[in-house]
């Protein structure tokens, strides 16, 4: 599944939030979470969202991905090769997803060779939240 973003600062009052393949309820609670929980200032911008070859995702799973998508974004930050497989929650906790060995394994065979999920990283241990990886991304890009 590759994410694809856009976003774009007006004036107007009224932003727009445009998506194809992702559930709108769901991009407007990532949004909240990453202006909570990142400091993103989201809510001054146009955020378009798209998942290629016209797939519909409905797995939380994704979470993770479209918010890496979006902040990379938003801070200019280049994430090659990079996958993120977590829910977020409300509170930016990252959760575990089902099937996350085959998920790695998988990403790893397409030649994505960062991974960002709740388990496996010593950063992101379950209970931990977004503002940590915030801070990882922030480091790295020094």
């Amino acid at each position: 599944m590759r994410c694809r973003r856009w976003l774009f600062t007006r004036n107007y009052r009224c932003h727009e939030r445009v998506t194809a393949g992702v559930d709108y309820k769901r991009l407007e609670l990532l949004l909240a979470v990453l202006q909570k929980h990142c400091r993103l200032p989201v809510e001054q911008m146009d955020v378009y969202v798209n998942v290629a070859g016209g797939l519909k995702l409905s797995d939380p799973a994704c979470d993770l991905g479209i918010c890496l998508a979006i902040f990379s974004s938003v801070k200019n930050i280049i994430l090659n090769r990079t996958v993120g497989i977590a829910e977020v929650g409300l509170l930016g906790e990252l959760r575990t997803s089902n099937f996350l060995d085959k998920r790695v394994k998988q990403a790893k065979k397409l030649g994505l060779t960062k991974n960002y999920h709740a388990e496996k990283l010593p950063i992101f241990k379950p209970g931990f939240t977004i503002n940590l990886w915030r801070q990882k991304l922030k480091n790295k890009k020094k």
